[in-house]
């Protein structure tokens, strides 16, 4: 069975293979893809909260998985009863060998794409980031304006109270 984030995962690697997405898939762009909100994935995320009964739709489309597996997992997740943890498992089971077929297309696919085309040949250069020596000098220059102003306001602070 899948958790939340595992869901997460795998509707990224489906969504990036079926929109043809040279770059990696980021929870921003799951969330432009599947209509889903920025906090809603982020909650997802850090395990405040777990994929609703309202995105088992959603999921099950991105994913390519039947409804019924990933409702059993979302609600499994949700569950604090063990009895009926064990009957979603069940339902789980039942479509388990879909399941694992679906999923051994995604990692051999996925693992090619990773593999093949994570960057294109052509922009390879431009994907390399070299911090520039005038970054840093920009950097280095409005520190010592920020301090200069602050020793400055300290000075007249202090003549003001004398």
């Amino acid at each position: 069975m899948h958790t939340s984030i595992e869901l997460m995962e795998l509707a990224k690697q489906r969504l990036a293979l079926k929109h043809d997405l040279t770059l990696p898939v980021t929870d921003y762009r799951l969330g432009k893809l599947m209509g889903i909100r920025q906090a809603t994935l982020s909650s997802w995320r850090s395990g405040r909260t777990h994929i609703g009964t309202e995105f088992v739709r959603k999921f099950a489309d991105a994913c390519e998985l039947p409804e019924a597996y990933v409702y059993a997992c979302v609600q499994s997740e949700r569950e604090s009863n063990p009895e009926v943890k064990s009957v979603l498992a069940n339902i789980a089971k039942q479509y388990a060998p879909r399941v694992a077929g679906a999923l051994g297309a995604v990692i051999l696919s996925s693992g090619l794409l990773l593999a093949s085309s994570t960057f294109p040949a052509s922009r390879a250069e431009a994907a390399v980031i070299t911090p520039s020596v005038t970054n840093i000098g920009d950097c280095r220059r409005r520190h010592r304006r920020r301090r200069y102003h602050r020793r400055r306001e300290l000075l007249l602070r202090h003549a003001a109270i004398a």
